[in-house]
């Protein structure tokens, strides 16, 4: 099912490659799911969320599909997931996909999302802490990569969004085009994204 609704906002995403261990799971609540990396405010409303995402991938310029490439957390008092929605992504070779919703809120303090095993091997562990992935497989997101034009240079940097109720998260990706991969996207490195208030 994809998702299109037109938002904009600015998001703090670390901007080094050192592992962190944002999501944790403590009896505090959200409290203790913010760590190193997030904005002071990352909690100030009740659906706040951070995301480990897959942030830069090979892929082939005829196109192709990612899935399971993200984890999402609840920041604030609960994020439900069924508001999830694409907010209008920068580029038109980038589309995320929402293939299998979850209808369940998510409490504060605890991550959920379905990931590739090479997309995993990025995010649990440098990204999230193991035991804060209390909800593995729910829900299945999707990157679909258009095909590029033979008269167009591509884009090798798209912005997409995501929106949970009021608060909204900037994904930066960065894309390396290859042309032995067959219609697939390899990821290649890992990111944060934590969400902003309002909207």
């Amino acid at each position: 099912m994809a998702l299109a609704v037109a938002l904009s906002a600015c998001l703090a995403v670390p901007a080094d490659d050192v592992p962190r261990h944002p999501f944790a799971d403590g009896a505090d609540g959200g409290a203790s799911a913010v760590k190193d990396g997030a904005p002071a405010d990352a909690a100030a409303c009740a659906d706040a969320f951070a995301v480990a995402y897959a942030s830069r991938f090979d892929v082939d310029p005829g196109g192709g599909d990612y899935p399971r490439m993200l984890v999402i957390s609840a920041l604030g008092d609960g994020v439900d997931l069924s508001e999830m929605v694409d907010g209008a992504d920068d580029s038109v070779q980038l589309e995320l996909q929402l293939t299998q919703p979850n209808y369940d809120p998510l409490p504060s303090g605890k991550a959920s999302g379905e990931l590739a095993p090479d997309a995993a091997e990025l995010i649990v562990g440098p990204l999230v802490a193991p035991d804060a992935w209390t909800q593995p497989a729910t829900p299945t997101f999707a990157l679909t990569f258009a095909a590029i034009a033979a008269d167009a240079p591509p884009p090798h940097h798209a912005i997409a969004r995501l929106r949970i109720g009021t608060s909204v998260a900037q994904l930066d990706f960065d894309l390396v085009y290859r042309t032995d991969l067959g219609q697939v996207a390899v990821p290649t490195k890992a990111a944060m994204a934590y969400s902003a208030c309002g909207g």
